[in-house]
């Protein structure tokens, strides 16, 4: 399939992702509408893991694309070392942002302060999640572009029917938060699972440090790695301080005004995925893109950028 047909099957699994989480969010909000404050905590649940592994991911995911491509590490010592890196730094960020937890969630909320089953699944998604990242970008860098876009709709498919399991399991209603940690804990070891078993023929599953790519990999990435961090809370963070500034508020007043506000905050919270529509547009080409310029000559590159941003810029017009 030449890269014409990869980008437009790219586009269209990026759209099939988008329509199951919106999907799997309206299912969770239709299931519970009875308690609307559980829509911002159950966006909380979901988004945590993702921003614990974004700021933990130390930009190798950018990097082993470029050096991959560029031929310039052997695609198994990149593979070798990042398996280290999951394991380890992931464990250790997993075990900090534990800590932080034990730490700050009796300022914030004392009820979930009491409830460790819900923040240790998780934290514990991280060594996951960092394991599935450096090999599904493995996938892209090795031209593998429909596994790697499997590995996004095996992990949007697979949250709702595992949230549903856990739910069913703990009993309803009251089980609900913890059912979305159990389920994103789920999800994050059978998609690490799925994309190592995907890469069995490519690369074997090794622990080897190679502190030279692992040097240079981070030398590399790190601002890519900043960059994308800080987007992903520019899109993020205010569902996050919205409850801290309004929910209290709620809660000294009488139970109506409390009910109130956590509706609004909840629904906020929907008005704004549908808002970023738009932004998945372009974002969906980004990581093809990038594969693709880093394989190619500065003069190939500034031909095929021009094409691919004014198709960016268009759709996400239109949208």
């Amino acid at each position: 399939m030449n890269f014409r047909r990869w980008v437009v099957f790219s586009f269209a699994m990026h759209v099939l992702v988008i329509a199951l989480d919106k999907g799997a969010g309206l299912v969770l909000t239709l299931l519970l509408a009875e308690n609307a404050d559980f829509k911002g905590h159950a966006d909380l649940l979901t988004n945590l893991p993702f921003i614990l592994m974004a700021v933990g991911n130390l930009g190798l995911a950018t990097s082993l694309v470029y050096f991959v491509r560029r031929e310039q590490y052997d695609v198994q010592k990149v593979a070798e070392t990042t398996s280290v890196v999951a394991v380890v730094w992931g464990t250790f960020v997993a075990l900090l942002g534990m800590g932080v937890m034990l730490g700050v969630l009796p300022l914030l909320k004392p009820e979930w302060s009491a409830r460790p089953g819900l923040w240790i699944p998780i934290c514990a998604c991280v060594p996951f999640l960092l394991l599935a990242s450096y090999f599904n970008s493995i996938q892209l860098a090795t031209g593998r572009v429909r596994d790697y876009n499997v590995v996004h709709v095996v992990t949007s498919a697979a949250f709702l029917p595992l949230f549903l399991l856990f739910f069913w399991l703990g009993g309803g209603g009251p089980a609900a938060a913890q059912a979305v940690a159990l389920g994103r804990l789920a999800v994050a070891v059978m998609v690490a699972a799925l994309v190592v078993w995907m890469l069995r023929g490519v690369v074997d599953l090794r622990l080897r440090l190679h502190v030279d790519f692992l040097r240079k990999g981070i030398a590399f990435g790190w601002k890519a790695n900043v960059t994308s961090v800080l987007t992903y809370l520019n899109h993020r963070l205010d569902l996050l301080i919205l409850p801290l500034l309004y929910l209290p508020v709620g809660l000294a007043g009488d139970e109506g005004i409390a009910k109130a506000i956590k509706a609004e905050v909840a629904f906020y919270s929907l008005a704004v995925t549908l808002a970023e529509l738009v932004w998945h547009f372009p974002e969906a080409l980004r990581d093809l893109f990038f594969s693709k310029v880093a394989g190619e000559t500065h003069e190939q590159a500034r031909k095929v950028t021009p094409v691919l941003s004014r198709l960016c810029l268009s759709v996400a017009v239109a949208g």
